[in-house]
């Protein structure tokens, strides 16, 4: 009976920490932006400026929109040579901050702030106030902008928390909640992605990032071009046949100059699915999916052949060609 009496007050008490604890989070939400609009389930938007842990220079510049209806976040690379007004870049503004004052963390505010009163022109975003986080670049994410925001935002806790000053604007409850929100998003639902060159692309683009909509979807298979920047002989007709016999509509073939060793799949339209299927279809896992819009293209999805793909061809079998 003794026995019976203390575990039921064990219970008891671990019920009464348990509803301590739910209030406790409940209170902090409710003094914490970020989580009251993921409530109300509102995109945050923030900008991320990368420093490189091996090259000086200005910061590399992102525009990150995290939905919590999905939830998912995309990162939207912003050149350093992006025009903000008539003549003016952002590495321009980056410059001139830095010339007066000589102190990188301002002057990569300053860039950020030129960018966000840029992008305020947007219609979607006019109201937004991006907060500013900072950080290192990861190294293993090779030398790509977009891939190496992607690898910063996979590992939001430590990024966020680790070092004070990697978040400027943001209060400890808000940098917290935005570590959890982020690493609970779903590998697949993180999207690298470049600002489109186009202006009214621009509009569009950022529009249905924040609206949450999807372009809308043609009837037919996924249109794709092909380039290889491998060297390697034949590589793009060989994914030709490969892609075709699995659905795919290749339009176009031919090669690339650079690069060669990682091939990178870009979803041209706004519609990741797209190159995430092509990527299946090629059979290739080390192969590098983001969305680089540009209707220009008029393609669904653009690949640049790697020998990634090639050595995975060879060690799988999956292309039946000779070659591999």
């Amino acid at each position: 009976m003794e026995r019976h009496r203390r575990l039921t007050l064990i219970e008891r008490a671990l019920g009464l920490a348990l509803m301590a604890l739910v209030g406790l989070v409940g209170f902090l939400e409710s003094r914490s932006p970020m989580a009251e609009a993921a409530r109300a389930k509102k995109p945050w938007l923030f900008f991320l400026a990368l420093d490189s842990s091996t090259v000086q220079g200005p910061p590399e510049l992102f525009l990150g929109v995290y939905d919590p209806r999905k939830p998912s976040v995309e990162t939207v690379y912003l050149p350093g040579s992006t025009l903000v007004d008539k003549w003016r870049s952002l590495d321009y503004f980056y410059a001139h901050d830095f010339s007066r004052h000589g102190v990188p963390e301002r002057a990569a505010e300053a860039e950020a702030a030129a960018a966000g009163a840029w992008l305020s022109r947007v219609p979607a975003l006019a109201q937004e106030k991006p907060v500013f986080l900072r950080g290192i670049a990861p190294v293993e994410a090779g030398d790509m902008p977009p891939l190496q925001a992607l690898a910063w935002i996979r590992r939001p806790v430590r990024n966020l928390l680790a070092v004070p000053a990697t978040a400027r604007g943001l209060s400890g409850l808000d940098r917290l909640f935005l570590a959890l929100r982020l690493s609970q998003i779903p590998k697949e639902n993180a999207v690298p992605a470049w600002l489109p060159d186009r202006q009214d692309v621009v509009y569009d683009f950022f529009g249905r990032l924040v609206s949450g909509r999807e372009p809308a979807m043609h009837r037919g298979p996924v249109t794709v071009e092909i380039d290889n920047a491998a060297g390697i002989a034949d590589l793009a007709l060989d994914a030709t046949k490969i892609l075709r016999s699995r659905g795919a509509d290749v339009v176009s073939q031919g090669n690339a100059e650079g690069g060669g060793g990682r091939t990178v799949i870009y979803d041209r339209t706004g519609r990741i699915q797209n190159a995430r299927a092509v990527k299946r279809m090629l059979s290739c896992p080390s192969a590098e999916v983001m969305t680089r819009a540009d209707p220009d293209r008029l393609v669904d999805v653009s690949v640049i052949l790697g020998a990634d793909c090639a050595q995975a061809a060879k060690e799988t079998g999956s292309w039946n060609s000779s070659k591999f």
